[in-house]
């Protein structure tokens, strides 16, 4: 039995198509899903921009609660229709020809919209805070046998805790990240250490190890437990315009590449969101000499030009670039500079556009600064590249 479901809307008509989303030139007819596929894999087979597959999502809510619902075996396919191309997709089950039993069947498992191994790390543990929350952040001050060190299953002792929570994350304060502009402090990086649990609420509060992750001790700040945003958003590009900096990159200290986490300075204070797509530029670089910027006070008959940076030590020189020979002049005793000479001869410069190199994709969102994951790359991706809408 086969299930046919309309998942995409990719356009109106042909020609809207080439406005809001365009197909690949070498887009297969069908792509057959298998387990480790995700849904922005997918999507790149078929469309020049990935993230714009979910904008265009028309779903047939009668058979479909969830688009997301893509399990390994499904065959998502082109077609084209009338009204420009659409994605569909086949829910395929393979049938017997005998049932000798009726095993329980295995849960299915659609499959994620970024690989999830690439970002668990990074997921159910605080990573960053203000200024604020570590201000007011209540203090671990030691255990109950007076050990430097504290391991699981440890009674320890908190001051300052006054929120109701029950369950706690330990953290020690990593390096500060900052607007790489002005200089301020946008939040502070946070180390996991390990988690606890209110045993005794009181002044000081009583508590017991849970977790560990590395040695916890005196000093360390417990933070309430961490919510991890739901997994299962749509990529799309900001409703407003976003322009930023990358400012941090795990797994190498100034590059990085597909599937990397980079940290940028705008947050949910900006407009930023769970899922927001941005793309990753490199500044383009100026080129041309530029236009000479003083009156000539000497020139080389022997050359034809006047070239400043040979003789910069010559007060007369001083401010001279280069200077070229007119054409059809000629360079003779007693000639003014300016009847011979002209200042414009270089080629001005020119600032060329950004180059988008990447894409990266949203997927945790603090107030000032934000998480995103790498989703391709041309070209190494590096430090204080911008990020802006695609």
């Amino acid at each position: 039995m086969r299930k046919l479901a309309l998942i995409a809307l990719l356009t109106a008509s042909f020609a809207a198509a080439a406005d809001t989303v365009q197909l690949r030139e070498d887009a297969p007819d069908r792509h057959v899903v298998v387990k480790g596929d995700t849904l922005w894999d997918i999507s790149a087979k078929f469309l020049k921009s990935p993230w714009k597959w979910p904008q265009l999502w028309q779903t047939n809510k009668d058979r479909i609660k969830n688009p997301h619902w893509i399990y390994p075996g499904d065959v998502v396919y082109l077609v084209m229709t009338p009204q420009g191309p659409r994605l569909s997709v086949m829910e395929t089950v393979k049938l017997s020809p005998t049932i000798h039993s009726t095993p329980i069947p295995e849960a299915k498992q659609a499959i994620p919209t970024i690989p999830y191994a690439a970002v668990q790390a990074f997921l159910g543990r605080p990573l960053v805070a203000s200024v604020s929350e570590l201000a007011h952040a209540p203090v671990l001050v030691g255990a109950v046998d007076e050990r430097a060190m504290m391991s699981l299953g440890d009674r320890v002792y908190a001051t300052g805790v006054q929120a109701d929570s029950g369950t706690w994350n330990i953290v020690r304060i990593g390096k500060a990240l900052k607007d790489p502009d002005t200089g301020d402090e946008l939040a502070r990086e946070v180390t996991y250490v390990g988690d606890a649990k209110t045993v005794t609420p009181g002044s000081p509060t009583t508590l017991v190890v849970t977790r560990v992750d590395r040695e916890i001790q005196a000093g360390d700040l417990l933070m309430p437990a961490t919510q991890v945003d739901a997994m299962d958003f749509e990529p799309r590009a900001p409703e407003k315009q976003i322009e930023g900096k990358i400012i941090s990159a795990y797994g190498s200290s100034q590059t990085a590449g597909k599937y990397s986490t980079v940290i940028i300075d705008k947050g949910k204070a900006d407009g930023l969101e769970l899922g927001h797509v941005l793309g990753v530029y490199k500044s383009g670089r100026t080129t041309g000499q530029g236009p000479n910027y003083s009156k000539l006070t000497s020139f080389s008959p022997k050359s034809g030009y006047i070239d400043g940076d040979k003789e910069r030590g010559s007060s007369a020189w001083a401010g001279v670039d280069i200077a070229c020979l007119k054409p059809g002049a000629q360079v003779t005793a007693g000639d003014k500079d300016s009847d011979v000479f002209t200042t414009d001869c270089r080629t001005p410069y020119v600032q060329l556009p950004d180059l988008e190199v990447g894409h990266i994709l949203i997927y945790r969102v603090f107030d000032r600064v934000a998480y995103g994951l790498v989703m391709d790359a041309s070209n190494p991706i590096y430090l204080l590249d911008t990020v802006k809408n695609p």
